[in-house]
């Protein structure tokens, strides 16, 4: 299984080359914030923020 996040432009996931549902535009935001953050530890006051 393989996964693909994307950033820039509008947030997208896949899994295997297929499009995820992410739901509501702050679901997206959240998403965003945490890829961003990838392999780091990010504080829920520093993602309320960021959202």
């Amino acid at each position: 299984m393989s996964t693909e996040s994307r950033l820039l432009g509008a947030v997208e996931a896949r899994i295997d080359g297929l499009p995820l549902k992410l739901g509501h535009a702050r679901q997206h935001l959240v998403l965003a914030a945490l890829l961003a953050e990838a392999g780091s530890l990010l504080l829920v006051d520093q993602l309320v923020h960021r959202v």
